[in-house]
């Protein structure tokens, strides 16, 4: 099996071959009345000629095989990759929009027994603060879903690659079991 080609690879293959490709085209056009009929400058620009077209191969070969990875990618994963993407950025906004909207209920709710005079027990006692728990779960809801949308953002970067443990962790990965998951 051949190794896989990384975003990194395929566009340093393009890189090269765009600056190569030109520069052995000119050289090639080259012939000894060009190099003054010397033999040793026409065997020098021969050997780099052909390092140069090594080079040039190596790159068209890296080239592709990453087209044909792009080609061969799961298609059906980088769709719902991109869907997981929009549903998890509306997830965390209507995460940290709901613990904002407890906390603003609450200091609605405080300012209003203040202007009745309530003191701070009875206030905390008829309007309790959140509790400590349920924003460590909100903001532990987000991070992982942070995570999940890093992982995901990683992964449809990887073009032509698009290297499926990159998912690894996620909704995403294809080993998952919802199912089984929500039972557990």
């Amino acid at each position: 099996m051949q190794k896989s080609v990384s975003p990194s690879e395929y566009q340093a293959a393009h890189h090269a071959l765009a600056n190569i490709t030109p520069a052995l085209s000119a050289l090639k056009r080259l012939d000894k009345q060009s190099l003054g009929y010397d033999e040793s400058a026409w065997a020098e620009t021969q050997e780099f000629i052909a390092l140069l077209d090594q080079n040039r191969a190596k790159n068209q070969s890296v080239i592709d095989r990453g087209d044909a990875q792009y080609q061969n990618r799961p298609v059906e994963l980088i769709n719902r990759a991109a869907r997981r993407q929009a549903e998890i950025s509306s997830l965390i906004e209507r995460e940290q929009k709901a613990l904002q909207h407890k906390h603003s209920v609450r200091d609605f709710q405080v300012a209003e027994l203040q202007k009745k005079d309530f003191t701070a027990d009875q206030i905390d006692r008829i309007a309790p603060p959140v509790p400590q728990s349920e924003i460590d779960a909100s903001q532990a809801l987000v991070a992982g879903l942070q995570a999940e949308m890093e992982a995901v953002q990683k992964f449809l970067a990887d073009a032509p690659r698009y290297d499926v443990e990159l998912l690894l962790g996620t909704t995403l990965y294809p080993d998952r079991d919802p199912v089984t998951e929500a039972a557990a």
